[in-house]
């Protein structure tokens, strides 16, 4: 998550999460970052559409990864989805063009000591609840 760097002026920063959702298997492949023209403030952040698009169509034509979520962080706050954040999720949710019937959500908070801490939230329409994340390191 070295995007996640700048956050280190204190607005938020973030972008998608890119992969595929099997039974209760999630795999995220790819991240993107925000984009250009991206809208970051200190309690928000509105990633670049087009940017995103661009990230999505790639993803899709290397190994047919799809829009599974997002990432972004909370430089000030708990690392976990704020109000702002869970009404957003549970309008993709709601959305009957994007078909979501889960919402992955990865929070990074400010990166400290040569790490960055990091939390992962699985958001259904009932429901939102921690996960967890395992590293595949032959990836």
């Amino acid at each position: 998550m070295r995007e996640s760097v700048a956050s280190l002026d204190g607005t938020e920063t973030g972008g998608l999460v890119l992969g595929s959702t099997e039974f209760e298997r999630i795999e995220i492949r790819h991240a993107g970052g925000p984009g250009p023209r991206a809208r970051r403030t200190a309690s928000t952040f509105d990633r670049d559409l087009n940017h995103a698009q661009l990230i999505a169509a790639d993803a899709w034509e290397r190994d047919r990864s799809q829009w599974i979520g997002e990432w972004h962080t909370h430089p000030h706050g708990p690392l976990a989805p704020s109000g702002r954040d869970i009404t957003s999720y549970q309008a993709h949710l709601r959305d009957p063009d994007l078909g979501f019937q889960q919402f992955v959500c990865l929070i990074v908070g400010a990166p400290r000591d040569g790490t960055t801490p990091l939390t992962a939230w699985i958001v259904r329409p009932s429901s939102i609840q921690p996960a967890t994340l395992v590293l595949d390191e032959e990836e």
